[in-house]
C-alpha cells in the first residue's frame, strides 16, 4: 500500500502546484511559471471537485497494512482536501475586496520575490501577466455575483481597494510595480530591455484595463450595496456562520466553535481581511510534504475572515 499512498501524495502535490502557481514559483517549482491563480466560478467549482476526488481516493485506501507514516499521509491528504473544498465552497471571493491582502496590494510585494533563473523562466512571465489580467476580470465577475446573492464587502474595504487601484493606475507605466521583477539570469542588457518592453505592453494593454474593470465594478456595482462598517464580519453575510466554521476547521484542523472560551464575540470582532494570492503555504512557503496540513497555500478567497 505504500506505493498507493506515495502515488496519491505525488498527485496531490501536483494538483496544489497547478492550483497555486505563484506559491509553486516561490518555492522554486517552475512547472507552472506561465500561469496565475484562477478566481472564476468555473475554476473554483473544478478545484472543489478535484479536492473531493482526492479526499475520496485517500479514504478508499485500506488502513490495514499501512505503516504509521503512510497512515498519517493518507489521513492528512483526506483532511486537507476536504477542508480546502469546504472552505472554497464558502465562495468568499464574492465579497473579497481587500485593501490589506487583496491582489492589488499583494502583487507589488510578491512579484519581486519570484526568482527568474534564466530566459525560459522569464518567458513564462508573459503568460503569467496575462493570467493576472484574467484574474482581475474574473474577480470583478465574482463581485457582481456577490451583489446578486446579497453578499457584499464592508464599505471601507471597497473604498480603500478602489483608492489603491486608482493610485496604481495613475502611476506612470515606466514605474509600474509589476515591472519591478527580479533580474533574469543569463540576459544581457539588450535582451532585458526587450523583455521588459513586452511586459510593459501587457501591463498597459491587458493588466491595467482589467484592473480598471475590477475597480469600476467595485465603485459602480458593489459600493452602493456594501455593508456598513459596523457590520464587517462574516456573521452579517448570508452563509457566514457556515463559512466561519469552515475557516476554523481549515486554519486550526479542529472543529472548534467561534463561541469557544477565549474567542472574540462574533458581532464585535474587528475587520481583519484576508488574503494574499496563494499565501498560506507550508512552513511559511515550503510544502515539503503534500500531506502536511499546516502547509497549505490559501484558497482564492479573502481568508482569515472576521466573525
Amino acid at each position: 500500500m505504500t506505493d498507493a499512498v506515495d502515488t496519491l501524495a505525488s498527485d496531490y502535490q501536483e494538483l496544489r502546484l497547478r492550483t497555486f502557481p505563484t506559491w509553486a514559483h516561490m518555492i522554486g517549482d517552475y512547472g507552472y511559471v506561465d500561469h496565475f491563480e484562477e478566481v472564476g466560478l468555473e475554476a473554483e467549482d473544478r478545484q472543489i471537485a478535484e479536492a473531493r476526488e482526492f479526499a475520496a481516493r485517500a479514504e478508499a485506501i485500506p488502513v490495514d497494512g499501512l505503516s504509521a507514516d503512510d497512515r498519517i499521509s493518507r489521513e492528512m491528504i483526506a483532511w486537507d482536501a476536504n477542508a480546502r473544498a469546504d472552505f472554497s465552497g464558502a465562495r468568499l471571493d464574492e465579497f473579497g475586496a481587500d485593501p490589506i491582502f487583496g491582489v492589488q496590494a499583494s502583487l507589488p510585494v510578491r512579484i519581486p520575490k519570484l526568482t527568474i533563473p534564466d530566459a525560459d523562466i522569464a518567458e513564462g512571465f508573459i503568460g503569467k501577466y496575462h493570467g493576472i489580467a484574467t484574474y482581475f476580470r474574473d474577480l470583478a465577475g465574482r463581485h457582481r455575483e456577490g451583489v446578486a446573492h446579497g453578499r457584499t464587502p464592508a464599505d471601507f474595504a471597497v473604498r480603500q481597494t478602489v483608492e489603491q487601484i486608482d493610485r496604481w493606475l495613475a502611476t506612470p507605466l515606466a514605474e509600474d510595480p509589476l515591472l519591478n521583477t527580479a533580474h533574469p539570469g543569463g540576459m544581457d542588457d539588450a535582451d532585458l530591455e526587450e523583455w521588459k518592453g513586452r511586459l510593459a505592453r501587457i501591463i498597459e494593454n491587458d493588466v491595467r484595463p482589467a484592473a480598471g474593470t475590477y475597480r469600476d465594478t467595485l465603485r459602480d456595482d458593489v459600493q452602493p450595496h456594501a455593508r456598513p462598517n459596523d457590520k464587517p464580519g462574516l456573521c452579517w453575510v448570508a452563509g457566514g456562520d457556515e463559512a466561519y466554521a469552515a475557516a476554523i476547521r481549515y486554519y486550526t484542523t479542529v472543529a472548534l466553535s467561534a463561541q469557544a472560551p477565549g474567542t472574540t464575540p462574533p458581532r464585535t470582532a474587528a475587520a481583519t481581511a484576508p488574503k494574499p494570492v496563494a499565501s498560506r503555504a507550508p512552513s511559511a512557503s515550503t510544502f515539503t510534504s503534500s500531506t502536511t496540513a499546516s502547509s497549505s497555500p490559501t484558497p482564492n478567497a479573502s481568508t482569515k475572515p472576521t466573525r
